[in-house]
């Protein structure tokens, strides 16, 4: 017996020790060794959450969770601990939350106010109404409403709903009766967790990016979808958020943090134009959908280089930018090779890029064009102090991209 016990690891030997004789010091051990997780779990909340709420409030809140899920884990089950105290600690995170009242009270009003206004629509012209509608019922302009969606998405009134939606309710399994399986339960958390370890690595800024993204590809895409009368807009954009999450954490991601960004960029537009082509619409009719979804991010690019165009250094503040794409985070992404870094000209080519080989594996290779298009959205406003070049692209049938910025005196 002392052999056994001696080629086992520490929590094995702790929890063992705990079936036996729930002793406190053993309990208090067992605190001790999975107080990361409790931080993992609520760095995971914190991205639906964002400044609303402290990081270390929730690492409080979970610690709760982590006692009870403790006392209550039954070691001889052979179920994972770490897979079934998650329920209960973001379970304990979440109760905490829902007593709190972290929302400004001009927001929620007006959250809602859209809710019932949406519900309203809804009953009258079906899920296929428009933003002008939106605006109309609520007696405000269109900017207006745009002002007011963007403001309860970035307070994350309804992420924490979507989160729950999504499978990621944590409710503490029932062990009792003929219910649902904890066990399969537990193994649907498991599947999630590559996707939040990734999240945990961005900076705030790219949390905040990834919470507002989806919430409004989701709005752009309704209302696209909304001007063909014979799609159910609610039903595609259901459908669109569950398949984006289900991209995400099926794709192994590795741990670089532009790895998990490209994918996002990726998965957020693929999986809407994936399901538009399912649904019975033309290579063209998906792509004029994603480029409407898509449109403000655009003219945002734009604008950032036709600002950087004006200044005498544009090249060199144009160069740079590449050089960081090409050679930092993103670099796991393409195979790059520079043919030319000077003073007046800036060349390189990329023989593998992530974008077209995980829409080919998907089998739209040709969506890979948008991003392709993207990149003239930003450097094609280029004409002062430089100029970009494109002589070829491995989406439209190239064996390389083949890309130059020029300094134009």
């Amino acid at each position: 017996m002392l052999l056994y016990m001696a080629i086992l690891d520490k929590k094995e030997r702790l929890w063992i020790e705990y079936s036996h004789s729930k002793s406190t010091a053993v309990r208090e051990e067992l605190i001790m060794e999975y107080v990361s997780l409790v931080k993992l779990v609520a760095g995971r909340l914190a991205i639906y959450l964002g400044a609303n709420v402290e990081y270390d409030d929730l690492v409080s809140y979970g610690i709760f969770g982590l006692i009870d899920a403790i006392d209550k884990f039954d070691y001889g089950k052979g179920i994972k601990f770490e897979t079934y105290a998650s329920l209960r600690i973001r379970g304990s995170i979440l109760d905490q939350i829902r007593k709190m009242d972290w929302i400004p009270r001009s927001v929620r009003q007006k959250q809602k106010s859209i809710t019932e206004a949406s519900k309203k629509l809804e009953a009258l012209k079906g899920p296929n109404y428009s933003d002008a509608d939106m605006a109309k019922e609520l007696g405000i302009s269109e900017e207006e409403y745009d002002t007011w969606m963007q403001q309860t998405n970035v307070t994350n009134i309804s992420s924490l709903d979507d989160f729950m939606e999504q499978g990621n309710d944590v409710k503490a399994p029932a062990y009792h009766g003929t219910g649902v399986n904890p066990e399969n339960r537990i193994l649907k958390e498991e599947l999630k967790t590559q996707l939040t370890e990734a999240l945990s690595m961005l900076t705030e800024k790219e949390k905040k990016m990834c919470r507002t993204l989806i919430s409004v590809y989701k709005r752009k895409l309704k209302k696209c979808v909304s001007r063909n009368t014979t799609l159910s807009a609610g039903d595609i954009v259901k459908e669109y958020e569950k398949r984006f999450y289900r991209y995400m954490n099926e794709t192994d991601m590795g741990s670089e943090r532009g790895k998990f960004i490209s994918y996002l960029n990726i998965f957020s537009g693929l999986a809407a134009y994936e399901i538009l082509r399912e649904k019975g619409l033309t290579e063209t009719e998906g792509i004029q959908a994603y480029d409407l979804m898509c449109a403000s991010l655009r003219k945002f690019s734009s604008i950032l280089y036709k600002g950087a165009d004006l200044l005498p250094n544009a090249y060199k503040i144009v160069r740079q930018s590449l050089i960081d794409d090409l050679e930092g985070e993103k670099r796991i992404c393409w195979d790059t090779e520079i043919l030319q870094d000077d003073d007046r000209e800036f060349t390189y080519e990329i023989s593998r890029c992530l974008y077209f080989d995980t829409c080919k594996e998907h089998g739209y290779p040709e969506f890979c064009k948008v991003f392709c298009t993207h990149d003239w959205y930003a450097l094609g406003v280029l004409k002062r102090h430089a100029k970009f070049i494109r002589k070829s692209t491995i989406a439209e049938d190239g064996t390389v991209c083949h890309d130059t910025i020029k300094k134009i005196k």
